[in-house]
């Protein structure tokens, strides 16, 4: 079993990697644990270090690997998944990391121009909702980080309070 096709975007809910594209033989996605990575055609064609984008994350990914990518020995083929990688950064297109849009720590606008807190492996909203940053979606690139304290609940009341507009945390 493979991984379901992509869309025409390239994304599948359900992957642990978001594919960005690929320019000057070099494919750029955001692995498992939130970063930009940028890989070579060369390595991810032979598996190289490819095994270190997915070991240690969770055993839903661990789980996710076997699935998608067992070989013949009964172990997960590091160089299939680098072509996965390949083939799902090549259905997204061209993709430059100087121009695009990539946000990491900060209080950002949402899509809805509501104001977001992104704290490193989270999104928290305005009204208190906690998004694990890889279920975020939105038209800019949320870059994981190393976590920051969350807004505090007595800080959104108060603010909440004051501001008929959905702006928080300014």
């Amino acid at each position: 079993m493979r991984p379901a096709q992509a869309n025409e975007k390239g994304d599948r809910a359900s992957d642990p990697i978001v594919p960005l594209g690929h320019k000057n033989g070099t494919y750029h996605f955001i692995s498992p644990s939130g970063e930009l990575r940028s890989m070579k055609a060369e390595g991810l064609e032979a598996g190289r270090g490819v095994k270190a984008l997915f070991s240690g994350i969770s055993e839903e990914i661990e789980s996710w690997c076997h699935i998608n990518f067992l070989g013949s020995n009964g172990v997960w083929s590091q160089k299939d998944a680098g072509h996965w990688i390949i083939k799902a950064c090549n259905v997204r297109g061209i993709f430059d990391p100087a121009t695009a849009d990539m946000r990491s720590i900060g209080v950002w606008r949402d899509d809805s121009t509501r104001a977001i807190a992104h704290c490193g492996d989270v999104v928290v909203s305005a009204d208190g909702n906690v998004i694990p940053l890889a279920e975020h979606k939105a038209k800019y690139i949320a870059i994981g980080a190393s976590p920051i304290n969350r807004p505090a609940d007595s800080l959104r009341i108060a603010i909440r309070k004051h501001h008929r507009e959905p702006l928080i945390w300014v």
